[in-house]
């Protein structure tokens, strides 16, 4: 039960700060935000493996915690709910998705025709 209270303080503070700063974060508030970021990873991390020690299938966000990564190494001092998401991340989503339809010979090139017509429909219609 600790390990989950632990867990959501982490997430809720660095909520609360990224709703509480402008743009740019000021120093305290970063160490703040980093400091609250490896509290949840340290315990998600730990829930993940009682839950696997226990053969349940919980806690299995790591993956998505790439992105909170990304932000603590990354973007800080700007604030992320300021940010656009990452966009190479996407970019790398919607290739593979792509990929899985074309014909392995011709696949990298078709991949960036259909990316490139998808785009540039998508921006026509702005």
């Amino acid at each position: 039960m600790r390990l989950r209270a632990a867990c959501v303080g982490g997430l809720a503070t660095m909520e609360v700060l990224t709703l509480k700063f402008g743009r740019i974060m000021p120093p305290e508030a970063c160490s703040e935000y980093k400091r609250a970021y490896l509290i949840y990873r340290s315990t998600m991390n730990t829930l993940a493996l009682h839950s696997l020690e226990k053969k349940l299938c919980r806690y299995h966000v790591r993956p998505k915690q790439h992105q909170l990564s990304h932000v603590c190494n990354h973007v800080l001092p700007k604030n992320p709910r300021y940010m656009a998401n990452f966009l190479s991340e996407d970019f790398i989503y919607k290739a593979k998705c792509l990929a899985e339809k074309c014909h392995a010979l011709f696949m990298s090139k078709q991949v960036l025709q259909r990316y490139a017509i998808g785009a540039c429909l998508r921006w026509r219609d702005m």
